[in-house]
Parts: structure tokens; C-alpha cells; sequence
């Protein structure tokens, strides 16, 4: 059976079942005009797997109905590439420019079966409706495993550092415009240049940076893209999203969940190395090289060289590799537009894994020094009194052997002398505890201290984003 839209736009309704897997629709389209047929089910929560299949109608001489595919989707097209994650989906989307008046059919089909309930769903056809949405992506490539598996990563700064943010844009119905996004709201003493995704692209590295005095602190900030979607600006404030759960093998997808805010923490801990370019934008023409000086500023803690490389770019837009000697104070990147590539701004981002001698919550040692030294001057008190009383106990014995040797009295009550040995065992008992307690002190300073000790790390490094603007090549004279 085929059930019939007599106009459009519309939404649709339905459930699929074990025997009624396929669902089709016919609707009159006009020839020129675009319809979006959107379904949702599996973002409704249900154990589905749909498919759309557009076909166009017509009827042959002998009035048989002939069927054309024109349009067909089983997944959303992916909204997003990388290591990290893909915004692929299994919801279907169409998008259909009509080529011909006439009738045209649209099967709905459940490729699971509909033996898993629920089987619901929800088709929506509508007119194109050009938008995006930001997506604040919190999580990372964890290189510690041979799968490249995800982490965890909410952005963290020490005084002097970077974290970069990977902000996703997710572009609906068409929209190819470029999206500034800025970040709000930023503690005090962190700061972050506007990250520019051109059009070409959907995704980028908002790099933050805190000043070598940014107080500690953490606290809600707020990512904001903007763009213009024909005449008209949009505004759209960036979803933070995270891993709902880590995965066991590179074949499962990552699962995001939503978060309610997107954090950024500021330590008191100091960068290691900062790396920074000479000029936050540089103008080069199509065909042509430049190379951009780098200034380096490195602690005693800053081991080895660093390696940074540029990623997400396109393909006609070439940055070298930069080695950066260990100690050195300078380097240079080397920028090559293609003579094809399109005029216009790119974000370059570099990035890498410096080394650092790092003591892990040296603080905690302290405290625990300074535990140890007041437990030590106890002890000492404690054994002191106790000594001193251990003297006042014996003077009891020689008193009371000198009485009995001449027939006197003793010079003090017989009742003091139980006095003086309780005074004693309570002595003894407080020195007992605060001896076992420095004991306990000791083993603490000295797991605290061998935690505290310097190992070399591994610490991401990300620069400030370099902004190259590409101008037309030069015409030959």
C-alpha cells in the first residue's frame, strides 16, 4: 500500500513492525523547488536502522506505473572528520531538488527488520533551512594506546600554557558559509584569539592562553560562533559534549553525551616551554613561501627538542614540520600556499609533545616534613618528661630504703608515691602513641616524597593559531 501527502511541507508519523518493515509515500513536487526529507528514529532512542529511497513516477502507454530511483540515504552524511570522532549517524537525510514536475514515491524502510521494539519514527519534509550548530568536543587522543582509544580532556591551563579546545560545526541544509567563533566569559588572565572556520572546513583548534600571573581558579566559559546565512547574522553558542563511556576496540564508535557547561581550570603549576609566533597573522600569495620566526621561552624543566606539525589543513596549504633544538630560543615555520589554492584566511594551528621534569604535588611532601618535625619534637617532650618523672619515681625508692634503715618517718605521704607511678604510665602511654604516630609520619613523608620526586613527562603543546591570508597569485608582467 502507499499512503498519499497531499501537501507539502509535512511530518510524518509511523511504526515499523516485523511484517511492515516498509512504509511508502507519494507526493506532488514542483519542478525547482528543493525539499529536505529528514527522519528521526534512532535519535528518538529506538533500536532502528532506516533508509530513504526517493523515486519519480510515471505512467507508461498502457498505464503501467514505472519507478525511477532519483535519491537514496541509509546514514547521515558524516559532519565531521578526524582521529577523534565523526558526527556519522543512522538516521537518514535527503536533500532533493526537483527536476520535474510530477508524482514522486519515498520508502521508508526499517534495514533492521522491526523486530526490535520500539520501531518508531518521524519524517519530516520541509524546506531547506540553512543553518549550524557549534559543538565543543572534550576529549583527546590518548597516545598511551596502540588503538589511538579516547580520553577524557577538559581544558586545563598552567600559567604560561595553551589548551586547545576542538570545536566542531555542524552545518545543516546547505550552509557553506565561515563561522568566527570566539570564546566568553574566560577566568582572569586567560585569553584566546578568534578562531576562523572557513567554509571549506568544519572544524578547528580555539587555542587558550594564560598569562604567567593567571591566578588559579576554574570556572564556565562560553564558546560563540557567528556567521551570516544570506543577509542575516546568526549567533550559536557551542554545545560542550564528552565520551558517554570508553570503548574496547577501534570498531566501536565513540558514544557522546552532553554536558551541561564547558569548563576551563587555570593551575599554579608553570609552562615548561611557550612557544609563540612572531605575528599572529601573515599575508602570503597563492604560489609563493614564507617563513614565519617562532620565539621559544623555556625553564630548567623543558628537556629535549619539540616537534610541531599543523593538521586539519587543506590539501593545496603546505606548513613544514618544526624541529625545535633543545635550549634553543628561536625557530621558523615555513608556509607554502599552492598557486590553486583559493584566496582567502586559514587557521594554522601547530602542535606537539614537549618533555618536562614535573614533581607530582610536592606540597603534599612538605606538609608531610613539617608533620614529621612537629611529631619529632613531641616525642622528644614526651620523652623527656618521662625521664624527668622516672626520677621522681626512684626518689620514692631511696626515700623509703633510708627510712627503713635508721627508723624514721619518710619525708613525703606514702599516698604520693601511686601518684607519681600513675603520673608515669601516663607518661609512658603518651610517648608510646606519639612515638608510633612519628613512625606513621615517617612512612607518610616518604611515600610522599618518592611521589614528589622529578620524572620526565609528556605534556601537549598547542601555539596560538596563526592566521594566513591568502591573496591571488600575482599575474605575470
Amino acid at each position: 500500500t502507499m499512503t498519499t501527502v497531499p501537501n507539502l511541507p509535512a511530518r510524518v508519523v509511523g511504526r515499523w513492525g516485523p511484517t511492515a518493515a516498509r512504509h511508502a509515500y507519494r507526493f506532488d513536487a514542483t519542478a525547482g523547488s528543493t525539499w529536505v526529507f529528514d527522519l528521526f528514529s534512532r535519535r528518538l532512542g529506538c533500536r532502528t536502522d532506516p533508509a530513504l529511497e526517493l523515486e519519480s513516477m510515471t505512467v507508461s502507454a498502457s498505464g503501467e506505473e514505472i519507478f525511477k530511483e532519483v535519491a537514496f540515504a541509509d546514514d547521515r552524511p558524516k559532519a565531521f572528520a578526524g582521529k577523534s570522532v565523526d558526527g556519522l549517524g543512522l538516521d537518514p537525510v535527503v536533500s532533493f531538488k526537483v527536476p520535474a514536475t510530477g508524482r514522486y514515491r519515498l520508502t521508508v524502510t526499517n534495514l533492521d527488520g522491526g523486530h526490535r521494539s520500539p520501531a518508531d519514527y518521524v519524517l519530516e519534509i520541509r524546506r531547506p533551512r540553512p543553518d549550524f550548530d557549534l559543538l565543543a568536543f572534550l576529549a583527546i587522543v590518548d597516545r598511551t594506546d596502540v588503538n589511538n582509544k579516547m580520553r577524557l580532556a577538559t581544558p586545563s591551563l598552567v600559567r604560561g600554557g595553551t589548551a586547545a579546545i576542538d570545536v566542531l560545526v555542524l552545518r545543516h541544509d546547505g550552509f557553506a558559509g565561515p563561522v568566527v567563533v570566539t570564546a566568553e566569559q574566560l577566568p582572569t588572565g586567560v585569553r584566546a584569539e578568534p578562531l576562523v572556520i572557513p567554509a571549506s572546513s568544519n572544524r578547528g583548534s580555539l587555542v587558550l592562553e594564560a598569562t604567567a600571573a593567571a591566578p588559579a581558579s576554574c570556572r564556565p566559559i562560553r564558546l560563540v560562533g557567528r556567521a551570516r546565512i544570506g543577509d542575516a547574522p546568526r549567533l550559536r553558542v557551542a554545545r560542550g559534549a564528552t565520551l558517554r563511556w570508553p570503548i574496547t576496540s577501534r570498531k566501536q564508535p565513540h558514544q557522546l553525551r552532553e554536558v551541561a557547561a564547558v569548563y576551563t581550570a587555570v593551575t599554579s603549576d608553570v609552562a615548561a616551554i611557550s612557544v609563540r609566533p612572531e605575528s599572529p597573522q601573515l599575508s602570503i600569495a597563492a604560489g609563493t613561501s614564507h617563513a614565519l620566526p617562532l620565539a621559544v621561552t623555556r625553564t630548567a624543566d623543558s628537556k629535549g627538542p619539540l616537534t610541531l606539525k599543523a593538521t586539519g589543513l587543506p590539501k593545496l596549504l603546505k606548513v613544514d614540520p618544526v624541529t625545535v633544538a633543545d635550549k634553543a630560543t628561536a625557530a621558523t615555520v615555513k608556509i607554502t600556499a599552492d598557486a590553486k589554492l583559493p584566496p582567502g584566511d586559514y587557521a594554522v594551528v601547530l602542535s606537539g609533545i614537549s618533555k618536562r621534569m614535573f614533581r607530582r604535588h610536592p606540597e603534599a611532601a612538605a606538609r608531610a616534613a613539617s608533620e614529621r618535625d612537629r611529631l619529632k619534637a613531641v616525642v622528644a617532650a614526651r620523652s623527656a618528661a618521662r625521664d624527668q618523672q622516672q626520677t621522681v619515681v626512684a626518689g620514692f625508692d631511696v626515700a623509703g630504703s633510708e627510712a627503713d634503715s635508721d627508723g624514721s618517718q619518710p619525708s613525703e605521704p606514702a599516698a604520693s608515691r601511686p601518684a607519681a607511678e600513675k603520673v608515669l604510665a601516663d607518661l609512658t602511654a603518651g610517648l608510646k602513641a606519639a612515638t608510633e604516630a612519628l613512625a606513621r609520619a615517617e612512612q607518610r613523608f616518604q611515600q610522599r616524597q618518592k611521589a614528589a620526586a622529578a620524572k620526565q613527562i609528556d605534556v601537549p603543546i598547542t601555539l596560538p593559531p596563526i592566521t594566513v591570508r591568502v591573496t591571488p597569485k600575482p599575474k605575470p608582467q
